[in-house]
């Protein structure tokens, strides 16, 4: 199978490009082509790259589902607004099964009204300094800060000292294991 999937040896510069799993041998088809062939060559190639960058496999047998996007991409000030405009602590913006990532603000002095969680979560601090209690352990947290908290473990952020901005990572989705009774 070549490159572009079609077998014509368009596209077949770069069929060792890693993740393929095939040397064919062709070469790069250059020479015989003419040069509108060789120009749109060249596109698939460049599209084919980008794929095997983000770890989207093109030739094997089983394909990602094609609903999926490969890439997804948020301005943080922008889901903030949303947020605000909603009048919600949190606003998810990424969710596929394996994952879901939303953006938390709780206000200096405010209080953090979650609970435990059936899936596992990470906290990535953006701005904004609190206390993080997990289970029976605190913690002072800051920008940068990252914290992992396992499924069904008590926690939440208190003294909060400057406005918290969070990115919370669900691993799977948020509520995708409640939802099946787990």
């Amino acid at each position: 199978m070549t490159a572009d999937g079609d077998g014509d040896g368009a596209g077949e510069a770069d069929a060792d490009a890693p993740g393929d799993g095939e040397d064919d041998g062709a070469g790069d088809g250059a020479g015989a082509q003419p040069a509108s062939t060789s120009a749109t060559a060249r596109t698939r190639e460049l599209r084919f790259d980008i794929r095997v960058r983000v770890g989207v496999t093109l030739d094997s047998g089983s394909r990602a589902d094609a609903t999926l996007a490969v890439m997804d991409a948020h301005e943080l000030a922008n889901v903030s607004a949303d947020r605000v405009r909603k009048g919600a602590r949190y606003e998810e913006f990424i969710r596929v099964p394996a994952l879901s990532v939303g953006l938390y603000e709780l206000p200096a002095g405010g209080t953090d009204p979650q609970s435990p969680h059936t899936e596992d979560e990470v906290y990535h601090v953006v701005s904004g300094r609190a206390t993080i209690r997990v289970g029976d352990e605190e913690r002072l947290v800051g920008p940068d800060s990252v914290v992992y908290v396992s499924a069904g473990v008590p926690h939440r952020f208190h003294s909060i000292t400057v406005d918290l901005s969070v990115l919370v990572f669900f691993a799977p989705a948020e509520g995708s294991l409640a939802d099946d009774g787990g």
